[in-house]
Formats: C-alpha cells, sequence, structure tokens
C-alpha cells in the first residue's frame, strides 16, 4: 500500500484554515480507501434498513468544533458540544497561560453549560509551542534519519514533562471536571498516529539508547536493523511491531494517568482512524520484512493497539472514519463478535464495523465521527448527499447497528453555514434519540421524549437533583438512553422525579450503563403529591447492579403520586451516586 502523505498535508493545511481548533488529518480516508486497493474490493450497496438487531440503547449525538454562536439552539435538542485548546496559544511561553486566550477557552466553555450540554474536550497536544522543540528528543526520527515536523510524544520524557505541566496549569484555570469526555490522540499527531511519510519512526536517541526515554518504554529492541532489510526473523519483526505499537499505548496510559491524577474522571476518546492494518496483511508484512509501511510505519494496527492497552476503564475506542466509503459503509451485524479477529472475514468490512469488532472482543464501548467536509474533496458529493444513501444518514446507520455510545457530526460550522442543515442532523437522528424509539428508514421530525408502549411514565417527566457534578445533568437518568447517566458531586444525594401528571406507580426500574462493571448503591424511594410531604414507598436498602444488565426493579402496590424521590449513597466503586435511566411504571 503506498499513502501520498504530500496530499495528506496540503489538505490538512487547507482544513486548518477553515477550521479554527481542530487540526486533522486525510489519513483515516487514505488508509480505508488504500487498504481497499489492496484487498481488491467492491463498494457494497447498503439499505438503509441494514442494521444489526436493535440495540438497548441508541447513542448520544453532538457535533465537532461547536460553535457558541448555536450552542443555545444544539442544547435545546439534546446536541452534545465538542472544542478543542491549542497548546501554542495557551502557553506561548513555557509555564506562563496567556490570560487572553485563557478568558475565549472559559467563555466558550461558559456558553456550552450554559446551553445545558455535555461538553468534550480536545487537549491540542498536536500544536505545541516552539519552545517545544527545544527539548531533548523533540522530534521523531525515521529508519532513514528524516526528522518529523511533529512533537515526540512517544518516546521523549521531555516532551510528556512539557506537556504535563501545560495541563497542569490549564486544569488548575478549567478544572477538568467540567468535560464529560476527552479525546485522546498519540500527542504529536491529531489522531493516534506516528507522523506519515512511508516510514517508520523509532530511531532518535531516547528510542535507541533509552536516555531520555519516557517512562515505560523500552528502547528499540533491534537498534542495528532498519524496517524494510532483511536481518531479522518473523518472530523478531512481530516482536518489534508489538513494541512500536505498544508505544502509542504507553502514550495512551501516559495521558490517562495524567488526567486522572488532575481530576478527571469521565470518558476517554481514543482517536483511532481508518481500517489501518487488518492481521493477514500484517503477517504478510512481516514476511516482507516490513517492505510496505505505509499504514502500519503510522502505528494504524488497531486490533494490537487495542488488545494492549494497560488500562481500559471509562476508555471509548473511537473511530474517527465513520461512513468514509471503507467496505461499502457496511452495518455492524449480530453475528460479528463469532467472527475471529484473525479472520480474512472482516478485510471487507468498514473500518467502523472492522473497530466495533475489536472493541466488543476488549468489552469496550464504541464511538465516532463522519469524515469532514473536505476531506478529501472527492467525498464531498457524498458529504452533502441529503437522501438516505448520502453520509449522514450512513453514518447515523452505522452508529446505530454497531451500538455506540456517542457521535459527533463533523463540523458543527457546516450545519449552519449552508453546506447542510441543523434540522436535517435533528431530524435524522430523532428516531434514535430515545431508548423506546423504532428505527425506521424515514426519519421524524420529533425529538421529545414520549412515555413508551410499556408506560415509562420518566420520559414525560423532569427529574431534577440535590447536587451534579459538572457534566453529568440530572436529565441523564430519564432520556430514554442507558449510555448517559447523571452523577452526583456529592456522596449523598437525592434525585427526584417529577412527573407530567399524577399517576399511580407499583414498579420503579433503575439502570446504570450496560458495559459497567458490578457496584452496588443504597437507596431509598419517596413518593409525594405535593413535592414538600414525602412518604417512604421503600426503605433504604443496598441494591446490586451487576454487569451485563446493570438493571435494578423495586416493586410494590401501586401509589398514586406526583413525585417520586431517590435518595441515594453508598457506591462501593465510583463513591458518588450515579444513574443512567430512573424509571416509573404503573404495573
Amino acid at each position: 500500500m503506498i499513502l501520498d502523505w504530500k496530499f495528506g498535508r496540503k489538505v490538512k493545511a487547507f482544513f486548518a484554515d477553515t477550521i479554527r481548533h481542530r487540526t486533522r488529518r486525510v489519513t483515516r480516508l487514505i488508509m480505508a480507501a488504500c487498504t481497499a486497493l489492496a484487498l481488491g474490493l467492491l463498494a457494497l450497496v447498503i439499505s438503509l434498513n441494514a442494521h444489526a438487531s436493535a440495540p438497548s440503547s441508541y447513542p448520544l449525538w453532538g457535533t465537532l468544533d461547536t460553535q457558541t454562536s448555536s450552542a443555545a439552539t444544539e442544547g435545546k435538542a439534546g446536541i452534545m458540544a465538542m472544542f478543542e485548546y491549542n497548546w501554542a496559544s495557551f502557553e506561548p511561553t513555557q509555564g506562563v497561560l496567556s490570560s487572553s486566550y485563557l478568558a475565549t477557552m472559559k467563555s466558550e466553555l461558559a456558553a456550552y453549560q450554559a446551553a445545558g450540554q455535555k461538553v468534550t474536550l480536545g487537549l491540542g497536544l498536536q500544536n505545541p509551542p516552539s519552545w517545544v522543540f527545544n527539548v531533548a528528543d523533540s522530534r521523531y526520527v525515521d529508519q532513514n534519519g528524516n526528522t518529523s515536523s511533529e512533537a515526540n510524544f512517544v518516546f521523549s520524557q521531555a516532551v510528556r514533562s512539557a506537556a504535563a505541566s501545560y495541563l497542569s496549569l490549564v486544569a488548575a484555570a478549567i478544572p477538568l471536571s467540567n468535560f464529560w469526555a476527552i479525546r485522546l490522540t498519540s500527542g504529536g499527531d491529531g489522531e493516534m498516529l506516528y507522523p506519515g511519510g512511508g516510514a517508520y519512526w523509532a530511531f532518535d536517541q531516547a528510542a535507541l539508547t533509552g536516555n531520555g526515554l519516557a517512562a515505560g518504554m523500552t528502547p528499540n529492541p533491534d537498534p542495528s536493523w532498519k524496517p524494510g532489510t532483511a536481518g531479522l526473523t518473523q518472530a523478531q519483526i512481530s516482536t518489534w511491531v508489538n513494541w512500536y505499537i505498544g508505544g502509542l499505548d504507553n502514550v495512551t496510559n501516559w495521558q490517562m494517568q495524567t488526567l486522572s491524577k488532575l481530576g478527571f474522571t469521565g470518558y476517554y476518546e481514543t482517536v483511532t482512524p481508518g481500517s489501518g492494518t487488518r492481521p493477514d496483511y500484517l503477517a504478510q508484512e512481516e514476511q516482507n520484512n516490513l517492505n510496505d509501511q505505509s499504514t502500519t510505519g503510522v502505528g494504524a494496527v488497531w486490533n494490537l493497539y487495542y488488545a494492549m492497552l494497560p488500562n481500559r476503564t471509562n476508555v471509548i475506542a473511537y473511530i474517527s472514519s465513520v461512513a468514509d466509503q471503507s467496505g461499502g459503509n457496511d452495518s455492524c451485524q449480530s453475528s460479528d463478535d463469532s467472527v475471529s479477529l484473525t479472520s480474512s472475514t472482516m478485510d471487507s468490512w468498514s473500518s467502523a464495523r472492522w473497530i466495533s469488532r475489536i472493541a466488543n472482543q476488549y468489552n469496550l464501548p464504541v464511538g465516532g465521527e463522519n469524515p469532514g467536509y473536505g476531506l478529501p474533496a472527492s467525498l464531498d458529493s457524498f458529504y452533502t448527499n441529503t437522501s438516505s444513501t448520502g453520509m449522514m444518514a450512513s453514518a447515523i446507520r452505522i452508529a446505530v447497528s454497531c451500538n455506540f455510545k456517542v457521535f459527533y457530526w463533523a463540523h458543527d460550522i457546516h450545519l449552519w453555514d449552508g453546506t447542510l442543515s441543523f434540522s436535517l442532523y435533528t431530524s435524522s437522528i430523532a428516531p434514535y434519540t430515545t431508548g423506546t424509539a423504532t428505527p425506521s428508514a424515514t426519519p421524524t421530525a420529533s425529538t421529545t421524549p414520549t412515555a413508551s408502549a410499556t408506560g415509562n411514565l420518566a420520559l414525560t417527566g423532569t427529574v431534577t437533583a440535590s447536587n451534579t457534578l459538572s457534566g453529568f445533568p440530572a436529565s441523564g437518568a430519564n432520556d430514554g438512553n442507558q449510555n448517559s447517566y447523571w452523577q452526583a458531586a456529592d456522596s449523598t444525594t437525592t434525585l427526584t422525579l417529577h412527573l407530567a401528571q399524577a399517576a399511580p406507580i407499583g414498579r420503579i426500574v433503575l439502570e446504570l450503563p450496560q458495559n459497567w462493571g458490578t457496584r452496588s448503591q443504597t437507596i431509598e424511594v419517596d413518593g409525594s403529591t405535593d413535592g414538600r410531604t414525602w412518604t417512604t414507598l421503600v426503605p433504604s436498602a443496598t441494591y446490586q447492579f451487576t454487569a451485563g444488565s446493570n438493571t435494578v426493579t423495586l416493586s410494590g402496590s401501586p401509589t398514586t403520586v406526583s413525585y417520586l424521590r431517590l435518595d441515594i449513597s453508598g457506591n462501593n466503586v465510583q463513591g458518588v451516586p450515579q444513574l443512567a435511566e430512573f424509571q416509573a411504571y404503573s404495573s
């Protein structure tokens, strides 16, 4: 496979001028296209109805590079926001944050929060200030002696130390508790990749000698060997590839540890683009001394990357290439998990279906985004196609069929500048915004949750909490989505449901996200007709939410109430109350 990285950088430069924050690559599109060419695939025609079995819940929906000017409208529609810092703008002088840029970022965050939006953050590490390149081993070096333009986060401890200091300064000014998720990349790149150029970037002095090597990394196991040449056995080459891909795992884990120490407790989205190198092609490359250095050279071997992650807690396997035309944009199927990760059957699958299969192997939730407009221009007609065969419909179909936790449309600006319309997005996702909606080939315009056929009265009610952790509002507990959730800020909290009208309640169902581990919480249920005088309906007791279902059902004689209140404490895992769904039924 051959990648035209010069073209990719031209596209990247063009896009950087169009979108203010986010620096992105055409990498995912080129990798997917090259994989398709190498495999000799024909494009498949997949109808909008080609779903896997209906998911138990639907994704959260958002936009990338959300504009503050549209935040209020998008917040009312339940759309999440995403924005990104720029390291060079934040810390132009080492150790000193720009007060004007800090004020701008605080203002933008405040606009999203005022609109009631969950907020996802991009760290902006791929845009380092110029002084970073003065530290030791600041740039990658490939086997040919070429140096990268990107900062060397995988091997240079000095680069990581500089970045950790930046993150510490920013977190002190804008607490990380404000964010629902943080996007993780390789640091130097806007996605989880080494630099491009058709080479392997593991030959700087830190990588070769271990001097100045980032913590947790080991030196190049065969420093005198160069990919593309003879001298190692296939087993040794396989070990070398695992070490190389493991560098991306190491930098991922370093970011998670750093952010966790700074107070972040939300989700980590590992931004992995394109199909990358599938297992059977990697075996062929290793037999040929890694002479094909395109997708493997940038580290895009996703089955290895996700297999070797040392910590998968709160990690979302994030696919930054949903509906990229690979694999005919096919949907996930209920039988996918029965196919071995080493099977060549999956060579014909789309990048989204392939990475979803990997994520399921390691019990990771999945999320993602579509390719942006102009990345490349050859996909623009697909992007602007508003029919059921266009990019938006295809991406939403894939996100639903693959049981995404979250999907972001790339990019927000193109829903407001005439390229597409925001109303198209909201009407397209409307059938997939509650856990009780029925998937339909023809999207409807309503986004208001309604009581389900089985009578979940909470969907038309209002939920409030005595205290809430920023970014995890009480509304997350009655939005019909088991993947979204409310989380308290204190160890003991009340969560109150105000029904749309008084009704007899005989059964309450409480849920946490299905993919969470087992945990217990102590819960009492109180009822009221006026919101002032309360009667205990279910005495306080400790309930276990068991991994796999994470559902607790409380039943009793139907009692007519207008309000239901949960007194929650004793979360033995998180330490603070959490709830994804607070459901109320008459019987």
